[in-house]
């Protein structure tokens, strides 16, 4: 299985937004006056409206899950096992200096 590189994809979105940039000066595209069309705004106002309704009927909760799950049983125990590993050192750091004095 390979595993994929989030550089590349990285790198390759920034490209491809400086050649949409590119082609849109270009083509003496304006940016500002497209948004200011009336059915650029109401499109706009759609797809933010079912979004939001997607978002909150049926992806919300699942994430909310994932984050819950990961962080009850992949996060907690990794970080008790550290704070214990920690507090080992910190004891005998302290047994070391008692015997010192």
């Amino acid at each position: 299985m390979q595993t994929r590189s989030y550089k590349r994809g990285l790198i390759g979105t920034i490209a491809l937004i400086l050649i949409a940039v590119g082609l849109l000066a270009y083509f003496k595209v304006d940016i500002r006056s497209l948004g200011s069309r009336p059915e650029v705004k109401k499109t706009i106002s759609f797809v933010v409206e079912n979004s939001k309704i997607v978002w909150n009927v049926y992806i919300k909760k699942e994430v909310a899950a994932v984050g819950k799950f990961i962080s009850d049983h992949h996060i907690t125990e990794k970080t008790i096992a550290y704070s214990l590993k920690a507090w080992e050192k910190i004891k005998a750091v302290g047994e070391s200096l008692r015997h010192i004095r």
